[in-house]
């Protein structure tokens, strides 16, 4: 296997990005969670990647980032955004609510706003990774009940999909648990499970495309939800602590990063099992997520590539009493990178 390494862009300096999700056309839209922002990312082939602010969520009050962001499937430009009141000294976040933005009015909701709102989640929780599994069903992490949500996207109808001992965080003292969430082929949701390091996956079974479709005479949708199939598996242990997480559709490979040790390791799932582990070799300041992204403009494009590409969001230096930083973690054997800058750097596998 051969990779290719580039630098994309440079995002606001004094950010911090959890999530991100990948339009049609391999441009990215980012999410910053200390702040109520979204930005998009051009990627052009030969390297004139354009950075825009393409939205500012101010449609409630006690919101001040946006935790995460996916794709809605059979919407190429409507997306599911986690927000919440994010206090990163303290490492706490309360008022979780899920939102749905458009890009377009003229395709968007009925009344034109980018934004509406689909549920506030229980405060209690601990809020991270989400992913749809339909146009109509979204799974949501909650760290701190150990559990994953089915949401209707259409009535915000909220129900516990399930919950196991694999989700638990280590100890009291550890932050996560379950926390990063990845949708395989044939219904599999993976997840990393940070300080337990480990890797499992359970399989669901959506009934929201027959739910849609069952709406009442009086036109009242009715409740969609997922169902979960057999039991929660362990596929790997010993993992490094995960702050991001991708697998390969057909589950072949998993991608990792971790903060704490600036690396980006590859998981071959031979059989579904974790087999072997290994460190792709750059140096990150701050890895905090990855993600697949389709074919197109980046690495390869040039000469017609066109295999499978990795995104990767670093966060640069940044100071918070829970984050202890290698200051010899660097991007300098790649990028001439100052201190205190986010940078995107995407991986081409062949």
């Amino acid at each position: 296997m051969q990779s290719r390494v580039r630098l994309l862009t440079q995002l606001p300096s004094n950010g911090l990005y959890e999530g991100f999700v990948a339009l049609p056309n391999g441009a990215l839209l980012v999410a910053r969670a200390d702040a109520p922002e979204l930005y998009r990312i051009d990627v052009g082939a030969d390297g004139a990647d354009e950075v825009q602010l393409l939205s500012t969520f101010q449609e409630a009050p006690g919101i001040n980032g946006i935790i995460n962001i996916c794709g809605i499937p059979g919407h190429d430009d409507e997306f599911i955004v986690l927000v919440g009141l994010i206090d990163l000294q303290a490492v706490r976040v309360s008022n979780y609510q899920i939102w749905r933005f458009s890009m377009s009015t003229t395709t968007g909701h009925d009344d034109g706003a980018k934004w509406k709102r689909v549920v506030a989640l229980n405060g209690s929780g601990f809020y991270l990774s989400m992913v749809t599994i339909s146009e109509r069903v979204l799974l949501v992490t909650d760290s701190a009940r150990y559990r994953v949500y089915s949401v209707d996207l259409v009535t915000g109808s909220t129900e516990v999909l399930v919950t196991h001992a694999s989700f638990k965080a280590a100890t009291p003292a550890d932050f996560f648990g379950i926390n990063r969430l990845s949708l395989g082929e044939g219904g599999l949701i993976w997840f990393t499970n940070s300080s337990q390091h480990l890797l499992g996956r359970f399989c669901v079974e959506s009934p929201a495309a027959a739910a849609a479709a069952a709406a009442d005479k009086e036109g009242a949708p009715s409740t969609a939800t997922a169902r979960l199939v057999g039991d929660v598996e362990i596929v790997a242990k010993g993992l490094p602590a995960c702050d991001g997480f991708a697998v390969f559709p057909d589950g072949s490979a998993a991608f990792l990063v971790t903060m704490h040790e600036g690396k980006l390791v590859r998981l071959d799932l031979a059989g579904g099992r974790g087999e072997s582990i290994s460190d792709v070799g750059l140096a990150l300041v701050n890895p905090s997520a990855v993600g697949l992204i389709p074919p197109g403009p980046g690495p390869g494009a040039e000469d017609g590539g066109g295999g499978l590409q990795l995104c990767v969001i670093c966060n640069g230096e940044f100071e918070v009493t829970w984050k202890d930083h290698d200051p010899n973690a660097g991007w300098q054997d790649i990028a001439d990178i100052v201190d205190r800058v986010t940078v995107t750097v995407m991986v081409t596998e062949e």
